[in-house]
């Protein structure tokens, strides 16, 4: 509702995060890899108190309840704000459609207002642990439990809406932005008189910043004076509360630091605007200068109606987390079980990574695009993203080519297994179909970037593919048609013809009696098979006389059948 609201008030701008503004672009990719480091921390760390929790018994208690609220909420918290900062990092990606900032600040603040209430419930429970642990049972009960923390999450979720709401309304000048959009940022850089908004600025920061402080220090002022009261008795119960309040002094300092520094900065460092694709639109012609600027608009599957987004959203977010686990486990148990130490693992982990690697490099843009409306793309971010596509696609045509030739040693070549498939020759291997497949797509990529394009060009795909992008260009598309045409085939016919002469000679050597051996095979023979599969569904849709929506269909089977094949069938 949130998403329609916003794309009906403002359907064509576009929001561009200026990051920070002083930082040089040598220090870009540091930067990223600090946050990245960080990010995958948090995901880590909260997702192991999450598992803990839940599958130690010990742990069901109330006090842990509400933590793994935390911990759920710390996830969802960050995942909002720093994928896009990732993004922006390491591919140049500022834009955002209005739909998406609006709805990232909503989320932002929901979240952070349900952190500052799961720490009040959590003061809350350790104030009767300590003041009334006789009645702890009869007061802290599932139920009401339960309603605690879902009071904390519904009252945070409603508690931004008029302000985020309040915000869509405004009219925009020039804004300053950080590396995600805040609804203070949004309203100070208005053009709208400034004394019209003071009261409701400071009752949302009171409300999502002290009031959750002074009903926890009100609960702690409470144990302190039980405390006092019987020193010896409470001593104990005490030191359950330490964490509590360090969460409580980070939160809320973090809180105050944020807002002392939003409220002082007076004049932003650099001038942003608001871009409207009306302006945008305008030249229709290409512009070839080299002062113009190109942003992608990724169209999606056209005649999909927007009532079936949310459905759509649901079901590659379900493919992506089974494509995420299922190869993360395959990952994780080969590396852990030293009998699984052999070439043909090595080889399928090589696989697990590539398949998460694959489908990251597109379907968490196409996720936001069908949730949150998404659909712009700087020219370097949908370059980059069409490169790692169709790299990590050719690499996994060329692992299943080392595959298929270790599979051919193990059979054909039994005696001379150890000697010739030594660690050094599969990590040979392996590193020559990983480079192979990260140098072949360059010409393709660097050439189509050298095409003309609008100054905002239309995609008809869900992602970067070369060839919708080629058609995107006002260029003479045919060049670079034919060269796309002839990388696929070798990438496609190339590795599918290794494959059949390797099990050519493994099934002479079946004929021969080693039928025994060719059951390790199946896996194997099962994922190329699923591979080439996709390669021709999506052959076909491109090929066959069928609306446009089938082609891009073809393509996104392509992208995500295989990956979430290969765990199922390893």
């Amino acid at each position: 509702l949130l998403q329609s609201h916003f794309t009906s008030l403002h359907p064509l701008t576009v929001f561009y995060l200026v990051g920070i503004p002083s930082l040089p672009e040598s220090l870009f990719l540091p930067v990223f890899f600090i946050f990245l480091l960080f990010y995958l921390l948090i995901l880590t760390g909260n997702a192991l108190i999450l598992v803990a929790v839940v599958i130690e018994p010990s742990l069901h208690k109330p006090m842990y309840f509400f933590l793994i609220n935390l911990s759920a909420l710390d996830i969802l918290f960050t995942t909002t704000t720093v994928p896009k900062m990732l993004s922006l990092f390491l591919f140049g990606d500022h834009f955002l459609s209005f739909s998406s900032c609006l709805l990232q600040m909503y989320l932002f603040q929901s979240f952070t207002c349900s952190e500052a209430f799961i720490l009040v419930v959590m003061a809350y429970d350790r104030y009767v642990a300590i003041c009334r642990p006789l009645h702890y049972l009869a007061l802290m009960t599932p139920q009401t439990n339960a309603a605690l923390a879902s009071s904390a999450w519904l009252t945070a979720l409603l508690l931004p809406i008029p302000a985020v709401v309040k915000t869509s309304q405004m009219v925009y000048d020039n804004i300053e932005f950080h590396y995600f959009i805040r609804s203070f940022l949004l309203k100070k850089k208005t053009c709208m008189a400034k004394k019209s908004l003071k009261p409701h600025i400071l009752l949302g920061l009171y409300l999502s910043a002290r009031l959750d402080s002074d009903l926890c220090l009100t609960s702690i002022t409470w144990l302190l004076r039980s405390f006092c009261s019987s020193v010896t008795s409470q001593l104990s119960s005490l030191s359950f509360c330490t964490i509590a309040v360090c969460l409580l002094t980070t939160s809320s300092g973090a809180g105050e630091f944020s807002g002392l520094g939003a409220a002082i900065a007076s004049k932003p460092p650099v001038p942003l605007h608001i871009y409207s694709l009306d302006s945008l639109l305008l030249p229709i012609s290409c512009n070839e200068t080299e002062e113009s600027w190109t942003i992608f608009y990724l169209v999606g599957i056209p005649s999909l109606p927007k009532s079936l987004f949310l459905p759509i959203f649901f079901i590659f977010l379900l493919l992506y987390l089974l494509i995420l686990v299922g190869n993360a486990l395959i990952l994780v148990a080969v590396v852990i079980e030293p009998s699984l130490h052999k070439p043909m693992y090595f080889f399928l982990i090589n696989l697990s990574a590539l398949d998460i690697l694959f489908t990251t490099t597109t379907v968490p843009k196409m996720l936001s695009l069908f949730l949150c409306g998404d659909r712009y793309l700087s020219f370097p971010a949908c370059f980059l993203q069409m490169y790692l596509f169709h790299s990590f696609s050719c690499s996994e045509a060329f692992i299943l080519v080392v595959m298929a030739y270790d599979r051919y040693v193990a059979i054909c070549r039994p005696l001379h297994y150890p000697a010739l498939m030594t660690p050094q020759t599969i990590a040979a291997l392996a590193a020559s179909a990983w480079l192979t497949a990260l140098l072949l797509p360059i010409p393709a990529v660097v050439q189509t970037s050298h095409m003309a394009f609008e100054n905002t060009a239309h995609i008809y795909h869900c992602f970067c593919d070369h060839l919708a992008v080629v058609q995107a260009s006002c260029s003479d598309t045919s060049p670079q048609t034919l060269m796309g045409f002839c990388i696929a085939m070798v990438v496609s016919f190339l590795p599918l013809l290794l494959v059949l002469l390797s099990y050519a000679h493994i099934l002479a050597s079946v004929l021969h009696g080693r039928s025994k051996a060719f059951s390790t095979c199946s896996s194997h023979l099962l994922v190329v098979g699923t591979y080439y599969s996709s390669i021709a569904i999506a052959y076909v849709a491109y090929r066959a006389d069928l609306p446009l929506d089938f082609h891009i269909m073809g393509n996104v089977v392509y992208a995500l059948l295989t990956p979430v094949f290969n765990p199922l069938i390893y």
